[in-house]
């Protein structure tokens, strides 16, 4: 569904572009269309690295706590 509301931004990927001339400004535009195969493989790429990141983070937090616990049981 396309939004026609000028208020609303229309229903796809926002992508940062860098513009040269006019002092290379970087423009935020919905330029690739959701349905798209780019914009989808974009959002499974962010949503894997969400996941890894979030592994990651629960990885380390359980070796902290296992860290915190063996320096416990030796003092």
């Amino acid at each position: 569904m396309l939004a026609l509301d000028a208020n609303e931004p229309p229903d796809g990927v926002v992508f940062r572009m860098l513009r040269r001339g006019n002092k290379g400004k970087v423009e935020a535009r919905h330029l690739v269309p959701e349905a798209s195969s780019l914009a989808q493989h974009s959002h499974r790429q962010e949503n894997a690295g969400k996941k890894e990141q979030s592994e990651l983070k629960r990885l380390v937090l359980q070796n902290m706590e296992r860290d915190d616990f063996i320096n416990a049981s030796r003092t």
